[in-house]
């Protein structure tokens, strides 16, 4: 059966859906996918407008951060990782093979999803999938939207020749204008920013409106695009256009909404100056996303080389932005810590000032904080996190929430690395008596931390009730990534004190989600575990498995080589993961 999947790059898992409207028309059974993962599912086939609104994905799973520059999604894995699942049953119950054409003209994020969906595939053994070998590729609008080389990387993944020199370029896609059928509303902000006929004020709170947008579903191309096409008219923008800029985009996506911006802030722009370090902003995020960091730095620093106005706040996260790329991408400490200090010069406390200047004087302490613990400097660490938490005193806006919660869990790591456990975990459970912390996704990861802690404070049997808090909450929420993780590293900490038939049923669980999963690695190490609880030798079939991996290619060869040789079970023992003390993982099954 082919299956056009062409859908240009204005809005995220457009391709997705086109593929899963198309199996759908031909009868496809998606079987539980739809009941099982309701909030990813109404990402991918949204209702109709007569139909029940799905849960919002907000409910089930954490979003992207920006201010830690955190490039990978919770909720664009889910999405994704549901979308490869559903290809895949849809293919076993219409007993065809899916060809689906035009891979390297659709949406980047979308093609990420191809990557899983290849990968589903062959660890399950269900469905068969054939992406067509890409003919020409899309031209970009802009330079900086150019990602004809990531794209090539993802093909490659998938097992095609892609090489962007050898193939031809279209011209970009026409988008959607306002009032068209069924789109998107990324597609219709995407055409707005990038419409030269529209005047500047709707231009620019479009492209900031899709920026916004585009960052929490990662949509790293399009963000560039409509960023780099509004720069220059943001810069031209007068005192009263700005404030008309900003009102539109706080209208669009008011305070409390699921697309709530914590960070990409309309409230504090009031120059053009600031409307032009927005859009830099984004250009500097997208760069340092797909791994070009002195073009990032680049931009975060021209976010303040102008000579207008510059509203303190954006002056700021100039200096921030720069210092977190210098820290955490060139490990230049040095560096770093230069732009942290001319940032708070920039911010010198003064009477009255704005609760906004207030809260990223606290930023820039804490991420001072984060250099000065990258330089193994412990007390002057702790020291910073403790003005960032006195710079949030009566402060409880969302950014500042979000801060005072990374502050708290930042304070316990650094008691943790100093070799205080105990204290490590009396401060992490501070967390358990504020607002919130009756949310699932709060708790799966509260618990994780609090029974990793248990574990280094020598309390065995409170770390294996802790993580079995958090194995809950992870089966809740439908959470096949997180749940495969916790349920092997409790059933290797039950195997380890001597209680197989325990150790088992979670092997068991973390088999079944490893399953869902359809990551072959995973797959493995449960299979061994399971081998290993019940006394016997995980055979060749955990092998092969181990050695389809394409995300952990070295540690899955490890394994298929412990088993192939017959290792002693001591051995194969030591390969099962062990708890940590945060249930953070990079989402790389979806990594390009």
């Amino acid at each position: 059966m082919d299956v056009d999947i062409r859908a240009g790059r204005s809005a995220a898992f457009a391709g997705l859906t086109r593929a899963l409207d198309a199996v759908a028309d031909a009868g496809a059974d998606f079987g539980a996918l739809p009941r099982r993962y309701p909030a990813e599912w109404g990402v991918l086939r949204p209702p109709r407008a007569d139909g029940a609104s799905p849960p919002p994905l907000a409910a089930v799973a954490l979003s992207a951060s920006e201010r830690r520059l955190h490039r990978e999604c919770e909720r664009t894995f889910r999405v994704l990782a549901v979308a490869a699942m559903a290809l895949c049953r849809a293919s076993e119950s219409l007993d065809a093979t899916l060809f689906l054409r035009g891979a390297a003209l659709t949406d980047l994020v979308s093609l990420r999803g191809l990557i899983r969906a290849v990968e589903f595939s062959r660890a399950t053994g269900l469905g068969r999938l054939r992406v067509e070998p890409p003919t020409a590729w899309e031209a970009a609008e802009f330079p900086e939207a150019d990602y004809r080389a990531e794209r090539a990387r993802c093909l490659r993944l998938i097992g095609l020749d892609a090489d962007p020199a050898r193939l031809p370029s279209l011209p970009p896609r026409p988008h959607p204008r306002p009032g068209g059928a069924a789109a998107r509303e990324e597609d219709l902000l995407f055409a707005a920013a990038l419409d030269t006929a529209l005047g500047p004020v709707a231009r620019v709170s479009a492209a900031m409106s899709y920026c916004r947008l585009a960052f929490y579903v990662s949509n790293w191309e399009g963000m560039a695009a409509a960023a780099a096409a509004c720069l220059p008219a943001a810069e031209r923008l007068s005192g009263h256009e700005v404030a008309a800029v900003a009102a539109e985009v706080a209208d669009r996506h008011p305070a409390g909404g699921e697309n709530q911006a914590i960070e990409f802030e309309p409230a504090i722009l009031r120059t053009a100056a600031d409307a032009r370090a927005f859009l830099l902003k984004a250009l500097g995020i997208q760069a340092t996303f797909r791994g070009r960091q002195d073009d990032a730095v680049r931009r975060f620093r021209a976010m303040r080389e102008t000579e207008a106005p510059l509203s303190p706040e954006l002056r700021a996260q100039s200096h921030l932005y720069t210092a977190l790329t210098l820290t955490k991408r060139h490990s230049d400490l040095r560096g770093a810590a230069a732009e942290v200090d001319a940032g708070l010069e920039a911010l010198r406390p003064a009477p009255r000032e704005a609760d906004s200047i207030r809260r990223e004087r606290g930023w820039l302490h804490n991420l001072k904080a984060l250099t000065l613990f990258s330089g193994k400097d412990m007390a002057g660490a702790l020291a910073h996190e403790k003005r960032a938490l006195g710079c949030l005193d009566g402060l409880d806006d969302a950014s500042s929430v979000h801060l005072r919660v990374n502050l708290v869990s930042n304070i316990s790591v650094l008691q943790e690395r100093a070799g205080k456990p105990e204290k490590a975990l009396e401060t992490w459970e501070r967390f358990s008596r504020g607002p919130g912390t009756d949310d699932p996704k709060f708790l799966k990861h509260h618990a994780y931390r609090a029974g990793g802690l248990r574990l280094r404070c020598g309390d065995r049997e409170g770390a294996g009730q802790e993580l079995g808090t958090s194995l809950r909450h992870c089966a809740g929420l439908a959470d096949d990534f997180h749940e495969s993780e916790v349920a092997l590293e409790l059933g290797a900490l039950l195997l380890e004190a001597g209680r197989g038939g325990q150790a088992a049923e979670r092997f068991a669980q973390a088999a079944d989600a490893t399953e869902r999963l359809g990551d072959p690695y995973r797959m493995a190490l449960a299979r061994t575990a399971l081998a290993l609880a019940g006394g016997g030798r995980p055979g060749k079939e955990v092998a092969r498995l181990a050695r389809a991996s394409r995300t952990h290619a070295a540690r899955a060869g490890t394994l298929a080589e412990a088993v192939e040789c017959a290792a002693p079970a001591g051995e194969l023992r030591a390969l099962l993961p062990a708890a940590r003390t945060k249930l953070n993982r990079p989402f790389d099954l979806v990594n390009f």
